[in-house]
């Protein structure tokens, strides 16, 4: 963790030719936050549960250094650089007061940490394999081509949204970037 704070500051003071930061993962980020939380307290806690005195203190820090580098990449956008948030997975399970429980996609991540990630960006991607099944009755097999698609706007099913006005799930082809169509013309991501 020690690392990253020297590093985006470089960014945001050097002179570079980057145009684009990625960060690969926030979900990584969140564990490597959460040990330094619990490596750094001077009261040896076991767990980030006990962190900092407890009662939600720990996970609060954790959660602040998510603020704090969506904060340091605003100002690189502010250099024009492309800023690219990756995680990992998971699922959650929902209980909507005014419907049934269901079960969605999110990112595999404290959901104090989501918010920078969600919250006031242009896009939230969900990248899926499709996939299909095959087979009779109860017992079908799921298989898939490899291929891949970005669903970009809102859906039930996982977090994602955009600023674009994309309604569709975008077909991902290798090599090439499904929202070229969409970045503002004289920027590469």
């Amino acid at each position: 963790v020690e690392d990253l704070w020297p590093q985006l500051w470089a960014l945001a003071k050097e002179e570079h030719d980057y145009q684009t930061l990625v960060v690969d993962t926030v979900s990584t980020l969140e564990t490597m936050f959460t040990d330094w939380v619990v490596e750094t307290d001077p009261n040896k806690p076991k767990s980030i549960n006990q962190a900092l005195g407890g009662y939600g203190a720990g996970r609060s820090m954790v959660a602040s250094q998510h603020r704090r580098l969506r904060k340091g990449c605003e100002y690189l956008m502010d250099r024009g650089m492309n800023i690219v948030f990756l995680s990992h997975a998971d699922t959650a399970t929902v209980s909507p007061p005014d419907g049934n429980q269901y079960t969605k996609y999110t990112m595999r991540m404290h959901e104090n940490s989501m918010q920078p990630y969600i919250d006031n960006v242009d896009l939230v991607g969900f990248m899926r394999l499709e996939t299909y099944l095959k087979g009779d009755g109860e017992m079908k097999k799921a298989f898939s081509t490899g291929d891949r698609q970005l669903v970009c706007h809102a859906m039930a099913a996982n977090v994602s949204k955009n600023r674009f006005g994309i309604t569709e799930p975008l077909e991902v082809k290798v090599g090439e970037n499904p929202l070229t169509a969409y970045l503002i013309k004289g920027e590469k991501a």
